[in-house]
């Protein structure tokens, strides 16, 4: 196996991982930005 393939194999690996670490981190700073709105 060259090299791009396995870049490209490990891309279409982590990349979905990586978007749902983002929506995960955007809803609980979504969350706390909601939470200190509401306080302040």
């Amino acid at each position: 196996m060259h090299e791009k393939g396995f870049y490209e194999m490990r891309l279409t690996m982590e990349f979905p991982a990586g978007v749902k670490k983002i929506k995960t981190f955007l809803k609980k700073l979504l969350f706390f930005f909601k939470k200190a709105v509401i306080f302040f």
